[in-house]
């Protein structure tokens, strides 16, 4: 009996090596799986092409997630060639310039029995961190129109070299994207004020501790002393107010610290450039900046506020896509509100 039991380990532990074997295998064959789930967008006598978002139905996108589209084409090998799509197949049907960022691609080829035998997986992961059409502001939920996608394939016993070519022409399903906007709204679909998304301005929360057992005496005490010293620094307050009142605005002071800057931590001198600009702003005009991002596009006269379009524009700028454009946006707000100027 003492023989039989290593035996007993040693197979009960083959079979857990097998399952883990398995188990991985299916694992893996359940992401692609996910993958080739997709709406059949073209087929003809030799090829196959499924393409669609890798988005729940119910799922509810938002400018800057992460989403999928999933293209799987299967063909026959001795009628077509297929070439493998790259970055550029993305980027061509559907440009930066339409709010869109490729942020990585794979492709993953493999066969399977059938006269279209020859499989290719692929799977683009992209950001939606743009307005369509270039516009400069999109309030509110914004719907994108999926592109027409292209593949050149190649008839492989075609009669000449010009009719070996074949542009395939698809569009992934579903056909529109709608990205919802994160921020509230009131009945008339105007934005609120700032302070209402920011309440600290933008700061993080106040800590809250617990109150002693003497928290009543402690307060009478704080009370008391800020009262005596209140009376005692009476005669002062007046200078004070007369010193305070030539003392540089912090708007200036931070534009002064954005002259110089090396400029070398772009995201963090970007948003230096913004909160000088929203400082200035409220300091100087009594102006919530962000206001304007309700109004017209600039050029309408009926509604764009005019005494200040240059410094609008420069805003609006350093809220969509300013990187690589820092030196550039800081001598357009230097020349505006730089010393002592007025936008």
């Amino acid at each position: 009996m003492a023989q039989k039991a290593p035996q007993l380990i040693g197979c009960r532990y083959r079979r857990l090596r097998l399952f883990a074997a398995v188990a991985s295998l299916a694992l893996a064959s359940a992401a692609w799986a996910v993958d080739d789930f997709a709406a059949e967008v073209f087929r003809n006598d030799s090829i196959t092409i499924n393409a669609g978002l890798a988005v729940d139905s119910s799922q509810v996108v938002h400018f800057g997630d992460v989403l999928s589209m999933i293209v799987t084409i299967a063909w026959d090998p001795g009628a077509v060639a297929v070439p493998e799509p790259d970055a550029g197949f993305f980027t061509a049907a559907w440009p930066e310039s339409e709010g869109i960022v490729l942020a990585d691609f794979r492709v993953r080829q493999s066969t399977a029995p059938g006269p279209r035998k020859n499989r290719l997986h692929a799977r683009y992961d992209f950001q939606v961190l743009g307005c369509p059409d270039e516009q400069a502001t999109c309030p509110g939920d914004t719907v994108y129109p999926l592109p027409e996608f292209r593949l050149e394939i190649r008839q492989r016993n075609a009669a000449d070299a010009e009719a070996a070519t074949e542009l395939v022409r698809f569009r992934p399903w579903p056909e529109l994207l709608t990205v919802v906007s994160t921020m509230t709204r009131d009945a008339e679909n105007q934005l609120y004020p700032f302070e209402t998304y920011f309440p600290t301005g933008g700061y993080p929360d106040p800590l809250t501790g617990t109150d002693g057992t003497r928290a009543s005496v402690l307060t009478a005490g704080i009370a008391l002393a800020i009262l005596i010293g209140g009376l005692l620094m009476w005669p002062f307050r007046s200078r004070a107010q007369r010193e305070s009142a030539t003392e540089t605005p912090r708007w200036q002071k931070l534009l002064q610290d954005l002259r110089d800057d090396d400029g070398e931590n772009e995201g963090r001198f970007l948003d230096s450039l913004r909160r000088c600009l929203v400082w200035y702003c409220n300091d100087e005009l009594a102006i919530d900046p962000f206001v304007w991002l309700d109004l017209a596009e600039p050029g309408d006269d009926t509604h764009e506020d005019k005494d200040h379009v240059e410094l609008r524009a420069v805003f609006v700028e350093l809220l969509h896509s300013p990187t690589g454009r820092s030196n550039e946006l800081m001598k357009k707000l230097d020349d505006l509100i730089g010393q002592g100027g007025r936008a």
